[in-house]
């Protein structure tokens, strides 16, 4: 946040983009699940570690 603001945010501030990432928790955190993107998936199988 304060390197989006430039600045250390208001609690104010804050609290208002917190409910800007809150509205969009469900595609936000749905992006974070590759085990679930085949995309991800199918190129993951080929990495050998």
């Amino acid at each position: 946040m304060c390197a989006l603001m430039g600045k250390i945010p208001t609690v104010q501030e804050y609290m208002d983009q917190v409910e800007v990432l809150n509205k969009k928790a469900a595609d936000i955190y749905r992006y974070m699940h590759f085990d679930q993107i085949e995309e991800f998936r199918a190129f993951a199988d080929t990495v050998e570690i």
